[in-house]
């Protein structure tokens, strides 16, 4: 959308001169910068951007993976999982997978091995974090018999307890 654009290439401006100015150096300053192209989904802003970071870790690339979610773009996200992180020598982890079920517009196989080796991997929040996004894809492509059965089937198989607010992401597919 145009709105979108405009919100993109407003932050990637921005990015593009703290960088002239020398002001994204640090690590910390260059995730922040990451950060904000992520949050307004500018996948290629933020792949450029990735570009420029040194020695990234699995958690930069999960900053990378939710500029793809909040754009949906799912194929990004799977070459980023299969490809990106590998050439880095990082492996993805719950979190990882988690936030690539968000780039899914609607429920499908790849979300469900996503949400399945999110499940066999993580830790307790991991697993959570990943199951609720799978309910959220659900919830946008109106899937709620896959809600419900995550909540009711995943969730218990892989020892997640669910919390109230899991039993209202399920209700609103």
């Amino acid at each position: 959308s145009q709105k979108r654009n405009v919100k993109h290439e407003e932050v990637r401006l921005a990015v593009m001169m703290l960088e002239r100015r020398g002001l994204l150096s640090r690590p910390a300053t260059k995730t922040v910068a990451l950060s904000a192209l992520a949050n307004v989904g500018d996948v290629q802003g933020a792949t450029w951007f990735m570009e420029k970071v040194e020695d990234p870790v699995t958690i930069t690339f999960n900053v990378l993976l939710r500029a793809c979610a909040k754009a949906e773009d799912y194929e990004s996200a799977e070459t980023i999982l299969t490809e990106k992180m590998r050439e880095h020598g990082l492996l993805p982890d719950a979190v990882s997978y988690g936030t690539a079920i968000g780039a899914h517009k609607e429920w499908n196989a790849i979300a469900r091995t996503w949400l399945r080796k999110a499940c066999e991997i993580g830790n307790h929040r991991g697993r959570l974090m990943a199951c609720r996004q799978a309910m959220r894809v659900c919830a946008k492509s109106g899937d709620w018999d896959e809600a419900v059965r995550i909540l009711v089937e995943e969730m218990p198989k892989y020892k997640t307890i669910p919390e109230s607010r899991d039993f209202r992401e399920a209700a609103h597919a």
